[in-house]
């Protein structure tokens, strides 16, 4: 069993939730409470008012997941979603296993050292097999003019 935590925009947690259910018929565990407060709040993050102790809580509590966490998994929302790009890049240096779900273009140089996959579903499945290794030194050649 992989302890994953799973991120996207708080307000597409349903896209989140639907992972993670997937996560947990796969054998794996969630370690993302904030999916809890996102439902209990129908993703509308404006319900806890800027400055709110209980935003500072909620922010500390999800970086803990994320350390808990043996993978990331981020779902790339359609837009927004800054806090889960924080989530990513606190995985990336806690060297966790990163994979990330859909296309961003132009896509940002962080997203190399993650595995990229269509659907929840690729993301999941690769979870049970091991880890890709990247390139550690390639031939850098320059781009045409």
């Amino acid at each position: 069993m992989t302890l994953v935590y799973v991120a996207t925009r708080f307000g597409d947690y349903e896209r989140a939730s639907h992972a993670a259910d997937l996560l947990r018929r796969a054998g794996h565990a969630g370690s993302a409470t904030w999916l809890d407060i996102a439902k209990k709040l129908r993703g509308r993050c404006s319900a806890i008012p800027v400055g709110a102790i209980r935003r500072t809580y909620h922010a500390l509590q999800d970086l803990e997941d994320v350390r808990r966490a043996s993978a990331f998994v981020l779902i790339l929302p359609p837009e927004g979603g800054a806090g889960c790009y924080c989530e990513l890049g606190s995985a990336l240096t806690l060297s966790k296993r990163c994979l990330v779900v859909g296309a961003l273009q132009p896509s940002p140089i962080f997203l190399e050292l993650c595995e990229l996959y269509r659907t929840p579903e690729e993301a999941i499945e690769a979870l049970s097999e091991p880890e890709l290794e990247p390139e550690l030194e390639p031939e850098l050649e320059p781009e045409p003019d």
